[in-house]
């Protein structure tokens, strides 16, 4: 029997209820019980085939609930920038929301799942990387920019061996000025230039040399690092490196 108009209308509704919004295709259609998706003029089995039906020819890269808000009139969902990659934080809420929402039957998975979204930026981050590497790798998929640089960064020289590229000596002077660091007040800047100028010509030159050494061993570390790295883990590392390290490539 054909679907009419209104039982379409009544089952993008429900969906709609269902689904957790801000969350890619293919990951809140697994998120989502179709036995609860069902009409009194129809099974679940029927609502879930002719949902996925329906959803499945609108589908053009953009997120579910966007597809929903087109095949039924009169549901509302907020505006969602449909080809923004999902964030870290989306990442991560969706992957917690089904053990959470098994501990808090009465709490609502929209609630929930903001909820999971807000505590994303005070985890550790060792917690983090999962979820900042595979955002950055929908990132690259669609040739956006990785707005989380220093995020990735960080997770990569902690946890995956990434030299860190903070401790990087151009010139003597760099090098010179990373020991007095701890000069405090306003003129600081003044100051170390200087005590630069001030020192003999051979200590210059010392710090000089020190530095054209530690940048040798950082390149050579650097050049190992890369190395190892996988085809997608490279294109990552030419979007995150400074000017320096992407060079080496």
């Amino acid at each position: 029997m054909e679907w009419t108009d209104d039982e379409v209308n009544q089952l993008m509704e429900l969906l709609n209820k269902e689904l957790a919004l801000d969350i890619d295709y293919d990951i809140a259609l697994n998120m989502v019980k179709w036995k609860k998706i069902k009409i009194s003029t129809r099974s679940w089995q029927e609502c879930k085939d002719k949902a996925l039906l329906l959803i499945n020819d609108a589908r053009k890269k953009r997120f579910l609930s966007e597809i929903i808000v087109e095949l039924n009139g009169s549901a509302h969902v907020d505006k969602i920038n449909s080809r923004k990659p999902p964030s870290p934080a989306t990442l991560y809420a969706t992957a917690k929301l089904e053990s959470v929402m098994a501990r808090n039957p009465g709490i609502s998975k929209n609630y929930i799942f903001k909820s999971l979204k807000a505590e994303f930026p005070d985890l550790k981050s060792k917690n983090k990387g999962k979820y900042l590497l595979e955002s950055a790798r929908k990132h690259i998929q669609q040739n956006t920019p990785i707005p989380f640089k220093k995020e990735v960064i960080k997770y990569l020289e902690q946890h995956r061996g990434r030299p860190c590229e903070t401790k990087m000596y151009r010139s003597g002077f760099t090098l010179f000025s990373s020991k007095l660091k701890l000069i405090p007040g306003s003129n600081r800047a003044k100051t170390v230039a200087d005590t630069w100028n001030n020192l003999p010509p051979d200590q210059k030159e010392d710090y000089k040399n020190q530095a054209k050494k530690y940048m040798e061993d950082l390149f050579l570390e650097y050049d190992k690092y890369i190395s190892s790295l996988d085809a997608f883990e490279k294109t990552l590392e030419k979007q995150i490196c400074n000017s320096v390290f992407l060079s080496r490539f």
